[in-house]
């Protein structure tokens, strides 16, 4: 199954599985002026990468030299970030059961109803920016999938335009907006979030970055060099944070040559920062 995904202001048909949404990332990268700097730099003839596992991507350059660039995510796991996922698995779920049982590509969007969004009262506003109200242990997902699935099925699928339904499992209400046109062939899972961003993340930024420093050496049985693409998502994946140009002078430690970030999440249109680096750490 494919859907359509809106990533770094763009719309980009996924495959169903985790290196169709690597191979999104990279091509953001390569088009960006990093990117076309980066394969300059590398003398690569061709933009066309190689799948691997590990690096991620292996390209060849015209010295015949393979050069690697393993991509990874950089998550602020708050509860806003949990909650968003879960909506996202819950929209994922009812898309694949439309298009396997019923042979319908649904477009599925998914909101939380929560009156904090038009409370009067600013302290709410805070609150619902900071706490999700979607509870993580009740109600379970699959008791939210089928009652979303049981009322699409009675309200039935429109042939043109959007139907918008509301569906309450207590103590929740779910707004879902869907239609089987925009997008067919394909399916598309959203959902709608909105939460209080953490600037500057640079000690998880580092986590990132040691959680990969630590696997160096395997990548580079596979390549003479290679590189690392930090993604950060934007909010709808639930990833509240947001960088500054602060981010142009912060070094970091990294065992990898050449460290870039891309930021969906910061600017309408993605940029791709390369990191500042200590003195490179001592390979062993």
């Amino acid at each position: 199954m494919t859907n359509i995904t809106r990533k770094g202001g763009k719309y980009f048909l996924q495959e169903d599985r985790k290196k169709g949404e690597e191979n999104i990332f990279i091509s953001l990268f390569l088009e960006s002026e990093a990117g076309k700097k980066w394969l300059i730099k590398n003398k690569m003839t061709d933009n066309k990468p190689q799948e691997s596992e590990s690096p991620d991507f292996l390209f060849t350059n015209s010295q015949g030299e393979k050069i690697g660039i393993e991509i990874t995510k950089l998550l602020n796991k708050t509860n806003k970030f949990k909650a968003t996922a879960r909506l996202n698995t819950i929209a994922n779920k009812v898309v694949q059961y439309f298009k396997k049982e019923k042979n319908i590509a649904l477009s599925v969007l998914i909101d939380v109803y929560d009156k904090r969004k038009v409370s009067p009262n600013w302290n709410d506003h805070i609150s619902y920016c900071n706490n999700p109200g979607f509870d993580k242990i009740e109600p379970k997902n699959k008791e939210v999938e089928d009652a979303i699935i049981k009322a699409i099925t009675k309200k039935g699928i429109p042939e043109l335009g959007l139907k918008k339904i509301t569906v309450t499992v207590a103590p929740h209400t779910f707004i879902v907006t869907y239609d089987n046109v925009f997008f067919s062939p394909h399916t598309s899972a959203r959902v709608n979030n909105s939460g209080m961003c953490k600037e500057d993340p640079f000690e998880e930024l580092q986590n990132t970055i040691n959680s990969k420093n630590e696997k160096y050496e395997s990548y580079k049985k596979q390549c003479q060099k290679c590189d690392l693409l930090i993604v950060s998502e934007d909010s709808s994946a639930g990833n509240f944070v947001c960088f500054s140009n602060n981010i142009l002078n912060h070094k970091f430690d990294s065992r990898f040559e050449n460290v870039y970030l891309l930021d969906l999440g910061s600017f309408a249109e993605n940029r791709v920062v390369e990191l500042r680096k200590t003195q490179p750490l001592i390979n062993f």
